[in-house]
């Protein structure tokens, strides 16, 4: 099996037997089967978020590059939707059907891997690491469709010429971490999975029903909330093609870090008044849309594909490997202790998440260049030089 596709296949077959595992784990009443298939489905969820980007990003002609791969982010947001609607009492979240809540997930990738035979493998993988020009040009072809001729010669130009700067020998692990150009690259491909953990939207999807509660809403009202909540980051998740066309990474991740920051401050002085003045349910409940909003257009769709347009096809699997290590590091963190902050500080446990905010407005403003529209060639050696860089 080819290498980006194969690793989708891969990830299914993981998905599958995840959902076996978590159907079963109530019938043989067993907690570590559970674990088992938690951890399973965890393991090729990291595999998806590594491959499928990359996937993306290298089917797509030159132009539509940023936007197709954003369809990554809109299909976490939907996941994450399907899943709150698969949660509700009505359906499986209830005590009898719990289980199908947390296997339903095996039946739609079985129905999405149905035509993998046909899924066309990445072009640029065939040229640049299996030195395949025919198949990489056949791809191309069955890509662009008729009358493409000159789009698949410009194509396979580029791709030539990238293969004349590409390293001669095989970039390990060790290489690509020590060789000092590529610091600055690693530091963005690390910290904006980061901050996309742990600016704060899992806390907010995690702990917002309570959110709601504290406003005075019941908890069946605060539930449905909750669900309207999902439905509105899809909905803002469905603008992100449209924003990275049109505006670029840059500004974007700008824009989303400074508003998500901004957003967070008043969510927590809010939350931290909600029982003294009567209107601030309402403002916390715009804050929180607002948040929504700005994370959409940034930092949920950019810290994805970012590293495949900072680093080379030699290096990109271990820079995007250790950006999934971030993210789900993120992810752990904020699930465990920002309960734990919350209970001491309230509504100020959103406050250390702005700081994170900070961080990333910073360090796209001092160190990520604009890398729509441009090869890896162009961009790095912008950042080649670690803290001394200079992207202007």
């Amino acid at each position: 099996m080819k290498a980006i596709k194969g690793s989708l296949l891969v990830s299914a077959f993981l998905l599958i037997i995840a959902g076996i595992l978590l159907q079963f784990c109530r019938t043989t009443n067993s907690v570590e089967i559970l674990l088992i298939g938690r951890f399973v489905s965890g393991f090729a969820g990291s595999i998806i978020y590594t491959a499928h980007p990359i996937y993306l990003l290298e089917l797509s002609p030159p132009h539509l590059r940023g936007t197709a791969a954003v369809f990554t982010s809109i299909g976490v947001t939907a996941g994450i939707c399907f899943g709150q609607v698969f949660s509700l009492p009505q359906i499986f979240g209830n005590e009898d059907l719990w289980q199908f809540a947390l296997s339903f997930h095996a039946v739609i990738v079985v129905i999405s891997f149905l035509p993998v035979y046909w899924f066309p493998e990445s072009p640029r993988w065939l040229y640049l690491m299996r030195h395949n020009e025919e198949a990489a040009r056949n791809e191309l072809e069955r890509l662009r469709g008729v009358n493409s001729e000159e789009c698949v010669r410009m194509e396979m130009a580029e791709m030539k010429e990238l293969a004349t700067c590409a390293p001669t020998e095989k970039q390990s692990f060790w290489m690509v971490v020590t060789n000092k150009e590529n610091l600055m690259p690693l530091i963005i491909c690390c910290s904006f999975p980061l901050c996309q953990q742990l600016c704060g939207i899992n806390a907010i999807f995690f702990y917002s029903v309570g959110i709601f509660m504290k406003g005075g809403f019941t908890l069946v009202v605060a539930s449905w909330m909750n669900f309207g909540a999902g439905i509105l980051n899809v909905l803002f998740a469905c603008v992100s093609p449209v924003m990275v066309q049109k505006f670029g990474r840059r500004p974007l991740m700008m824009w989303s870090s400074g508003g998500c920051g901004v957003s967070l401050v008043g969510m927590a002085f809010a939350l931290s008044y909600i029982d003294i003045v009567s209107w601030l349910p309402v403002l916390c409940m715009i804050f929180i849309a607002s948040f929504i909003f700005f994370f959409n257009i940034g930092l949920a769709p950019v810290p994805y594909f970012v590293g495949a347009e900072i680093f080379e096809v030699e290096t990109r699997s271990v820079a995007l490997s250790m950006g999934q290590i971030f993210l789900w590091s993120g992810n752990f963190v904020i699930g465990m202790f920002f309960p734990l902050l919350e209970n001491i500080w309230g509504g100020y446990a959103f406050l250390p998440c702005a700081v994170m905010c900070l961080y990333c407005f910073l360090l796209t403003w001092r160190y990520l260049p604009e890398t729509r529209g441009k090869e890896v060639a162009d961009v790095k050696p912008l950042m080649s030089q670690g803290f001394s860089s200079k992207i202007q």
